[in-house]
């Protein structure tokens, strides 16, 4: 009949179908860790011994599959250098952190060739691990390096100026270590540092 439309079933490669629910459970459990992790802010959080290289790897890891699909040419690397030193630190809270900064990170990039660095240090001689992300985009503004970690204040257009105070005040009262601007230059880009104590320091 006139109006009648042939149905036909559409093939999904297994490769594929499978690539996709894996990244529907992966999502769907990272919004699981998001909600704990705002639940634990005000509270005093559980914090486990041990690497924080793997809560790293597999942040980098989550941004890494989502470039691809932005317009942007925008590559990101991560490094692991020194000895591995035990850190007391909440996954969830630290894991937030990580990704305020590589999204800041990301959105300051350069335009047409971003590049993102993630690099973890074990200190063993000072029983500490410095975290670092750094980007090559417009750097801050100069005046601007300790204003950034106060409430309400943003380099961005859009924004509410709380990720960094926030991800600041996770790392000192949480982990006993420090969040800072290491390094920025206009034009050049911008590095931020965390550095958390040993295990046996920070205890």
């Amino acid at each position: 009949e006139v109006g009648d439309r042939a149905e036909s079933d559409v093939t999904i490669p297994a490769a594929l179908y499978n690539e996709v629910v894996d990244e529907i459970d992966r999502d769907a459990e990272r919004l699981k860790r998001v909600a704990d992790r705002f639940s634990q802010i005000g509270s005093k959080p559980k914090l486990t011994e041990g690497s924080i290289e793997k809560i790293v790897e597999q942040t980098v890891d989550y941004f890494s599959h989502r470039l691809p699909r932005q317009s942007r040419k925008i590559e990101i690397q991560y490094t692991s250098q020194g000895e591995p030193v035990s850190v007391r630190f909440n996954p969830e809270l630290l894991g937030w952190v990580l990704e305020n900064l590589i999204k800041n990170a990301i959105d300051a990039a350069d335009k047409d060739h971003g590049l993102v660095q993630v690099r973890v240090v074990g200190h063993s001689r000072n029983n500490s691990v410095s975290l670092s992300v750094r980007d090559n985009g417009r750097g801050v503004r100069p005046g601007m390096e300790k204003q950034i970690f106060r409430p309400g204040v943003s380099t961005r257009t859009r924004g509410w100026g709380l990720g960094l105070p926030l991800a600041q005040r996770i790392v000192t009262e949480y982990h006993r270590g420090r969040l800072e601007l290491s390094w920025s230059e206009p034009g050049q880009g911008a590095e931020f540092l965390i550095t958390l104590p040993g295990a046996s320091s920070s205890s």
